[in-house]
Protein backbone atom coordinates (compact mmCIF):
# COMPACT_ATOMS: atom_id res chain seq x y z
CA UNK A 1 0.00 0.00 0.00
CA UNK A 2 3.09 2.32 0.48
CA UNK A 3 4.32 1.83 -2.61
CA UNK A 4 0.15 2.67 -4.18
CA UNK A 5 0.40 5.84 -1.74
CA UNK A 6 4.03 7.80 -3.16
CA UNK A 7 2.90 6.58 -6.62
CA UNK A 8 -0.14 8.27 -6.31
CA UNK A 9 1.65 11.21 -4.86
CA UNK A 10 4.27 11.68 -7.32
CA UNK A 11 1.25 11.03 -9.89
CA UNK A 12 -0.27 14.40 -8.06
CA UNK A 13 2.78 16.08 -7.66
CA UNK A 14 3.48 15.54 -11.83
CA UNK A 15 -0.55 16.46 -12.78
CA UNK A 16 0.17 20.30 -10.63
CA UNK A 17 3.35 20.91 -12.18
CA UNK A 18 1.68 20.19 -15.68
CA UNK A 19 -1.42 22.66 -14.53
CA UNK A 20 1.02 25.05 -13.55
CA UNK A 21 3.12 24.98 -16.56
CA UNK A 22 -0.45 25.49 -18.59
CA UNK A 23 -1.62 28.01 -16.63
CA UNK A 24 1.63 29.94 -16.83
CA UNK A 25 1.24 29.27 -21.01
CA UNK A 26 -2.21 30.51 -20.90
CA UNK A 27 -0.90 33.99 -19.08
CA UNK A 28 1.95 34.43 -21.46
CA UNK A 29 -0.77 34.21 -23.99
CA UNK A 30 -2.86 36.84 -22.88
CA UNK A 31 -0.01 39.18 -22.08
CA UNK A 32 1.16 38.70 -25.76
CA UNK A 33 -2.00 39.60 -27.06
CA UNK A 34 -2.05 43.05 -24.38
CA UNK A 35 0.91 43.58 -26.17
CA UNK A 36 0.47 43.30 -29.80
CA UNK A 37 -2.55 45.38 -29.27
CA UNK A 38 -0.90 47.73 -27.71
CA UNK A 39 1.22 47.68 -30.82
CA UNK A 40 -1.69 48.42 -33.16
CA UNK A 41 -2.63 51.26 -31.13
CA UNK A 42 0.43 53.22 -31.47
CA UNK A 43 1.10 52.24 -35.02
CA UNK A 44 -2.49 53.98 -35.38
CA UNK A 45 -1.03 56.80 -34.35
CA UNK A 46 0.49 59.71 -36.51
CA UNK A 47 1.86 61.59 -34.12
CA UNK A 48 3.63 61.48 -30.52
CA UNK A 49 1.42 61.58 -27.67
CA UNK A 50 1.08 64.65 -25.82
CA UNK A 51 -1.77 64.33 -23.71
CA UNK A 52 -3.36 61.50 -21.92
CA UNK A 53 -5.29 58.91 -23.87
CA UNK A 54 -8.14 56.86 -22.70
CA UNK A 55 -7.54 53.87 -25.09
CA UNK A 56 -4.00 53.54 -24.50
CA UNK A 57 -4.27 53.76 -20.88
CA UNK A 58 -6.75 50.91 -20.96
CA UNK A 59 -4.84 48.68 -23.08
CA UNK A 60 -1.50 48.71 -21.34
CA UNK A 61 -3.12 49.24 -17.71
CA UNK A 62 -4.28 45.93 -16.33
CA UNK A 63 -4.55 46.69 -12.86
CA UNK A 64 -4.05 49.79 -10.65
CA UNK A 65 -2.94 49.84 -6.83
CA UNK A 66 -3.36 53.08 -4.76
CA UNK A 67 -2.35 53.40 -2.10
Amino acid sequence: MTRYNALVERYENIRKAIEDAENERFERLVKKDRIAEFMKVLKRRDVLLDEFDDELWNTVIEKVKLL
